[in-house]
């Protein structure tokens, strides 16, 4: 099954603080939600992205693919829902496995 992930996602240090990840991160979510897609992946730091609804995925059953450097920063936001989601470990594409 294809999954879509977000990230890596960053904003330059001097444009920091403006709002503009949390904008790219919410117009990322209502796309992927457009697009009818259950759930979207990121890896990156809880404290920020769990404001913007993003759960750790391994609690829903999610396993972090092995390249992921930490299981804690593997989340998932569900966009539908009761759909089924997907369970066992993520497998990242060739390009994304280095």
């Amino acid at each position: 099954m294809r999954l879509l992930q977000l990230s890596p996602l960053g904003v330059l240090p001097e444009h920091q603080g403006r709002g503009f990840g949390s904008a790219l991160v919410q117009a990322s979510l209502e796309g992927a939600r457009d697009l009818g897609e259950p759930l979207l992946l990121v890896e990156g730091n809880p404290k920020y992205y769990e404001r913007l609804g993003f759960l750790r995925a391994d609690e829903l059953g999610l396993l972090p693919p092995p390249e992921a450097l930490y299981d804690w920063a593997f989340q998932v936001a569900v966009l539908s829902d009761g759909v089924a989601l997907p369970q066992g470990r993520v497998v990242y594409p060739e390009p994304f496995k280095h």
